[in-house]
């Protein structure tokens, strides 16, 4: 029987940030493209580890985009993102004080990627990234209203009754990636083979970061740090309509 894929939703962003260590070693090389995409931000504009720490400060576009009237269903394309990012004037916080989730983060860092690079990010996703992990039918699937392998995602409850849910959002680097349960299992023997290289790709994306004041910060790296039992751990989850995972 053929794996049929998913939406992994926002575990899609360790992933990005997987691409971008494995590409620039060090990732402050795309800090000049930034202003670019942030036109009319005011103050200074977070590093690029900043934004993979959820420490930008900037909003979260789909929360933005909710305030200038979008709907669910409604169609919301990869530039239209790329748009509403650029209106920021400021952030919630000084860049590196604290932390917030925000999609956007790793919206830019995609684009970043793309632009320093010339290339497509769903092809060097894959390339780099998801084939070398032994990922074998795992993809980019930007377009959340293209129902990959006819997977449906259905909300609801028992006394309304369970109807599939509409979307049309186009987003990757912050979510994006479609996998299978094969996928996602090569994914945790990928990381399992070099748990003991200190400068292997999953620990460089382990490693612990820190605010400006020099504590401890709880993500990093696309990815949720906690501690489970006294055991260091990592992890993410991810939502879309109709769909709940976590890893």
């Amino acid at each position: 029987t053929k794996a049929r894929r998913m939406p992994s939703c926002s575990i899609s962003k360790q992933m990005t940030c997987a691409l971008l260590l494995d590409l620039f070693d060090d990732p402050e090389e795309l800090a000049p493209l930034l202003p670019d995409l942030l036109p009319r931000f005011e103050g200074p504009l977070p590093s690029i580890a900043q934004l993979c720490h959820n420490q930008s400060g900037l909003r979260d576009y789909w929360a933005v985009s909710v305030l200038q009237g979008a709907v669910p269903e409604g169609r919301c394309s990869a530039a239209q993102g790329l748009a509403l990012l650029a209106t920021a004037r400021d952030g919630h916080f000084a860049p590196g004080a604290h932390y917030s989730y925000s999609n956007g983060n790793f919206r830019l860092l995609a684009e970043l990627i793309m632009r320093a690079t010339g290339r497509d990010f769903d092809t060097l996703l894959s390339e780099r990234i998801l084939r070398p992990a032994g990922m074998p039918t795992a993809c980019l699937g930007a377009d959340t209203s293209a129902r990959i392998d006819g997977v449906t995602g259905y909300e609801g409850n028992d006394e309304v009754g369970f109807l599939p849910a509409e979307t049309a959002i186009t987003w990757f680097g912050d979510a994006g990636v479609m996998a299978s349960l094969d996928d996602m299992l090569a994914w945790e023997v990928f990381i399992d083979a070099t748990r003991d290289d200190p400068g292997g790709l999953y620990n460089r994306m382990s490693a612990p970061a820190t605010f400006r004041d020099g504590t401890r910060a709880p993500y990093a790296w696309g990815l949720r740090q906690d501690q489970v039992a006294g055991h260091a751990v990592t992890g993410h989850g991810g939502a879309l309509r109709g769909f709940r995972c976590n890893r």
